[in-house]
């Protein structure tokens, strides 16, 4: 071998050519290796990376989920105070009716009792309370085509059985 070829001049190696074949095949398995590591490598850098990102966002949304929890709680004791106020509004006017009622049924409940007479003075007090009887007879309203002078009302057809 000339000392161009090899890589270094100082040593030289002569071998046989199954010893050679054997280096050539350990070469290229070892740049095998190196590729394959790169390329994990290179793929455990992107893992990595992103979950340095996701890490961050996780962050930002941890944060943003505590402000919501103390805005909710903040809306949970105003919608408490509102419903409170409703609740005291409601009894009073509840109360209210059940006084009103009770005043009915005291005021039902006694047959001389001023509310009663002055209702019994009231519907006869008018023109317009007084009852007339209507102006056809009572069997004009139960049989209307039967009692009439004029016939031009026929009976209906009755019903197919």
């Amino acid at each position: 071998m000339s000392s161009s070829d090899s890589t270094n001049n100082e040593y030289e190696i002569l071998m046989t050519p199954l010893l050679c074949n054997r280096l050539v095949k350990i070469e290229h398995k070892i740049d095998k290796l190196e590729k394959n590591y790169n390329d994990i490598d290179s793929k455990f850098s992107i893992i990595l990376k992103k979950l340095d990102e996701n890490s961050r966002i996780w962050e930002e949304n941890k944060i943003l989920y505590l402000e919501l929890l103390k805005e909710n709680k903040k809306l949970s004791v105003k919608n408490m105070e509102l419903l409170n106020e409703n609740r005291n509004i409601y009894l009073q006017q509840f109360e209210q009716i059940h006084e009103d009622n009770s005043d009915l049924i005291k005021n039902m409940s006694e047959p001389n009792s001023e509310a009663r007479t002055n209702n019994r003075y009231w519907r006869t007090s008018g023109n317009n309370t007084v009852m007339k009887p209507p102006s056809s007879s009572v069997s004009d309203i139960l049989w209307p085509w039967g009692s009439s002078k004029e016939s031009h009302i026929e009976e209906p057809d009755s019903p197919i059985q």
